[in-house]
């Protein structure tokens, strides 16, 4: 699928990217995530580098990992 080669694209650039999976069956929908980035900076950069490279755009978007809460 289209995502599986993005990510594996990615990977192949030296990217940490993963798949997540949106809805079920028939419904589900496929979201590339890069990252992740350990600040708000490097992520802009990170985003700014993939919409060069690859003419993607995306969003930023923070993940609470349980760590400092």
């Amino acid at each position: 699928d289209n995502a599986g080669r993005l990510r594996d694209r990615l990977a192949t650039d030296g990217v940490d990217a993963h798949l997540q999976t949106v809805g079920s069956g028939k419904e589900a929908t496929y979201r590339v995530l890069a990252g992740p980035s350990g600040s708000r900076a490097a992520a802009e950069k990170l985003q700014a580098s993939l919409a060069k490279a690859h003419k993607l755009k995306g969003i930023i978007i923070g993940i609470d990992t349980g760590g400092n809460g």
